[in-house]
């Protein structure tokens, strides 16, 4: 198993309340300059939903890739993807193992995975030959032992973030540890709206 997070990857966790996890996703990628992101969901019915909502927040460049899609579907999703057509490709983990994609600017986790060795691989998405990459990981308080069991698999304290521009509703999460904020750094990727 691997346990290690390559070192081109600069990764973090966003504490959140939990009515607030769809509206931090969307900040994230308004605030964030990316050429291609790969949001990972726990569910297919989860990966319907949140390529819906970004749809409907004026993001045309979406795709959804899980199981319940047909195979020829989600290898026209894969292809878009490489080449561009889709900036942002929602799925679970059937794309986080075995499927070669080499240019992704980001990893988002719409949620902690609740196993720990998935984490390692759905953040080895980005950062591939010795790119740098960006993950992201929304964290809300029903998480936290996710959370702590991919620390102890990594063997590393994720830090938390804090998105600057981001209106927080109060969660106790916030008042975990200190939270340094964060602007979104410039990636070469195109500006977004």
């Amino acid at each position: 198993a691997r346990t290690s997070v390559p070192t081109s990857v600069t990764h973090a966790f966003y504490p959140v309340a939990m009515d607030q996890r769809d509206d931090l996703l969307l900040a994230l990628l308004k605030e964030t300059e990316y050429h291609s992101v790969m949001i990972f969901t726990r569910t297919r019915k989860e990966a319907d939903e949140v390529t819906s909502m970004i749809k409907a927040s004026g993001e045309p460049k979406v795709a959804a890739m899980h199981s319940d899609i047909n195979q020829a579907d989600r290898m026209k999703a894969l292809a878009g993807f490489k080449e561009g057509k889709y900036e942002i490709l929602v799925a679970t983990d059937v794309a986080a193992r075995g499927i070669d994609i080499s240019s992704v600017s980001h990893v988002i986790n719409y949620r902690v995975p609740e196993n720990a060795e998935d984490y390692v691989h759905r953040i080895g998405r980005t950062g591939r030959a010795a790119a740098e990459g960006d993950a992201f990981t929304i964290l809300t308080a029903d998480e936290l032992d996710f959370a702590k069991s991919v620390e102890v698999f990594i063997d590393q304290k994720i830090p938390r973030r804090k998105l600057e521009s981001f209106d927080y509703i109060y969660s106790a999460l916030l008042d975990e540890e200190p939270i340094k904020p964060v602007r979104r750094k410039k990636t070469g990727g195109k500006k977004r709206r």
